[in-house]
């Protein structure tokens, strides 16, 4: 009985075992795709968290740029050196070794005539273009401002000539010594520039009282720049400054030496003076108004004495008046010569002549506008009466776009011998002017 009850018990405990194994064994089966259906997806990972600067590995270095090319440095001026721009490009200096300037300036002026002859039967017509005048011009002073020089040279009509080279040496206040080529002070229209003029060229009297350059020298107070009173005496060769042939000839084989030069064989000479006054601030050498203003005016007179060292039996002494006014714009300018002519004809006989001559020309700005007139006569005396006395009128038109340094001037003129018409001879001209 014990053992059955003991058998019951130990059967019972084995088949609780078997049934907990298959329970299990079916939950297993059964269970593990729900189990595994269910089972949570994975949460993401979370973002990296940032470097610390200090940790962070350095970028690579970039590629260097080529360095640009040094840029050559502005030149500088000399210490205590002046450059600029003042009616013409200068450059000066004043230090311990002196006092220095030079000036270059330029004008060019290109030049267009019609010359129209009543020529029997015909009439003859002859036109050209021409540069005229291409100056160049050096200025300043040397060593001190005592010392001035002035060197003009002149390119135009296809020759290089020499127009002006002087030194000036102030020897005591607004006194100076002059010495070498330049203007004879005789005649105002003469000792104005040519780039400084109403009309396209002066007056028929510049040619015929001898107006021009000379080699010489001068005592004088800057008479060019107009001081209230103005002075100059200067003795010359009496030449001018045109070249002639100088040389011999041989009588046997024909051959001929020399050259040209400017320089006589024998000094004439010729003496010159001149005086005259300014007043209300007057540019006198330098014609048109173009400051405009209240009444102005300046009057002068020269006389030329001519003397006979070179045996040539031939003299001329002469004299001239001339004076400028202008206001508000209006000029008025003129002058009166006369000369005495001595000389020899082909037989021997003396030849003793008087020359007349006068010329009054006005102009008026209206604006950049300037219209012009003048009339001129040269009239002769004396044994030279069979000369043909000469009338000249003209009139013109200018446009100073940049005053003097910048116009273009338009004139028509008649050229008149004694008892000749209006129209026998007829000029025409148009020049354009530049200066810098």
């Amino acid at each position: 009985m014990t053992r059955n009850r003991d058998e019951r018990a130990t059967g019972t405990t084995h088949f609780r075992r078997w049934l907990a194994g298959a329970v299990t064994a079916g939950l297993a089966v059964g269970g593990v795709g729900p189990a595994l259906a269910q089972t949570p997806a994975p949460e993401p990972a979370p973002e990296a968290e940032p470097v610390a600067d200090e940790l962070r590995l350095p970028d690579p270095a970039p590629e260097p740029e080529p360095a640009p090319a040094p840029e050559a440095p502005a030149p500088e001026a000399p210490a205590g050196a002046e450059v600029g721009y003042d009616k013409g490009f200068f450059i000066s200096q004043s230090t311990d070794k002196g006092s220095y300037e030079l000036k270059i300036s330029s004008r060019i002026q290109t030049y267009w005539q019609l010359d129209s002859e009543d020529a029997d039967p015909d009439r003859v017509n002859k036109s050209a273009f021409e540069v005229r005048r291409a100056r160049v011009t050096l200025e300043g002073h040397a060593h001190s401002e005592a010392l001035g020089y002035k060197l003009q040279l002149d390119f135009g009509k296809g020759f290089v000539t020499l127009k002006d080279y002087y030194v000036d040496v102030e020897v005591a206040d607004d006194v100076f010594v002059r010495a070498g080529q330049w203007k004879r002070p005789f005649s105002r229209q003469q000792i104005n520039s040519s780039g400084r003029q109403e009309l396209v060229d002066r007056a028929i009297t510049d040619k015929a009282f001898l107006t021009g350059r000379d080699i010489g020298v001068a005592l004088h107070n800057n008479y060019e720049k107009s001081p209230d009173l103005e002075w100059a005496i200067g003795v010359f060769n009496g030449q001018g400054d045109g070249s002639k042939f100088a040389g011999d000839a041989d009588p046997m084989t024909g051959e001929v030496t020399g050259s040209f030069t400017n320089v006589p064989s024998k000094l004439r000479p010729v003496i010159v003076g001149r005086v005259g006054l300014n007043r209300g601030g007057i540019k006198g050498y330098s014609e048109a108004d173009l400051e405009g203003g209240p009444l102005r005016w300046a009057a002068a007179a020269s006389v030329w004495a001519e003397g006979d060292f070179d045996g040539d039996d031939a003299t001329r002494q002469q004299a001239e008046v001339d004076g400028v006014v202008k206001v508000e714009g209006l000029s008025v300018s003129g002058a009166v010569f006369f000369a005495l002519d001595r000389s020899v004809d082909d037989t021997g006989a003396d030849v003793d002549g008087q020359v007349l001559g006068a010329h009054l020309q006005a102009g008026k700005m209206f604006g950049r506008l300037q219209p012009a007139a003048r009339y001129a006569i040269v009239k002769f005396l004396g044994d030279l009466d069979g000369e043909t006395d000469q009338h000249e009128v003209t009139v013109g038109l200018g446009w100073y776009r940049f005053k003097h340094d910048g116009k273009l001037q338009v004139d028509v003129g008649s050229r008149l011998g004694e008892g000749g018409g209006l129209a026998d001879h007829l000029v025409g001209r148009v020049q354009m002017s530049v200066g810098f």
